[in-house]
């Protein structure tokens, strides 16, 4: 046992660093919070009235508060959205990056085989 252990302990380091490495664990994690704190940021602008996509609700009239509190959740939606399809392409982004550099990483694999 004591002859394994300083195999074992290497072993181990070099296949966390690999899966590490392999899967973008951190930038996936980063990217979900931010797009976490934008959903909650919108959803308090939204609630709040205070900007300007999102007015406040001081009009007398029934028919234009109607109009406006569509407007307002119009707005809403169309910011989730964006937020979103901003999520989606980075990871799309971040898929095609890896895709390309593991092209070239095989490549030049390729090409270092040919030239022996």
């Amino acid at each position: 046992m004591a002859q394994v252990a300083p195999v074992l302990c290497p072993a181990i380091a070099s296949i966390v660093a690999s899966i590490v490495t392999s899967f973008p664990f951190q930038k996936n994690s980063l990217a979900a919070n931010t797009a976490v704190e934008l959903l909650e940021a919108e959803q308090e602008k939204f609630i709040l009235g205070v900007t300007p996509p999102y007015p406040c609700y001081d009009v007398s009239d029934e028919t234009q508060q109607q109009q406006k509190a569509s407007q307002a959740l119009e707005n809403f939606i169309l910011q989730v959205n964006n937020i979103h399809l901003n999520q989606l392409q980075q990871t799309s982004e971040t898929q095609s990056e890896k895709t390309e550099s593991a092209s070239s990483n095989q490549s030049n694999k390729v090409v270092a085989e040919v030239s022996k």
